[in-house]
């Protein structure tokens, strides 16, 4: 039988947070960047298995991540930042 891939309840998602100690943006860059990496070897793998329905909840899941990582007000993305020498830019 097959098992059909179904998103976590957003109170599962929530009930698990730890509380994070209070860092500063390169921190909070360095922290998150190897997750991003693992993200991106999971979604490889997942297309490797054609596992498209998880590929789907994931695609959705990490567009609404990028909605909330979007630059809000007067942000010119033309200007380099202080991390841009960091992350290649």
């Amino acid at each position: 039988m097959e098992t059909i891939a179904t998103m976590p309840r957003k109170k599962e998602i929530t009930s698990h947070r730890e509380p994070v100690p209070a860092l500063d943006t390169v921190q909070m860059l360095e922290a998150a960047w190897p997750h991003c990496g693992m993200i991106q070897e999971i979604i490889d793998r997942l297309n490797e298995s054609g596992s498209y329905s998880e590929l789907r909840l994931l695609t959705n899941r990490l567009q609404r991540l990028a909605f909330r990582a979007t630059p809000k007000g007067d942000f010119d993305s033309s200007q380099p930042t202080r991390l841009s020498a960091w992350v290649g830019g």
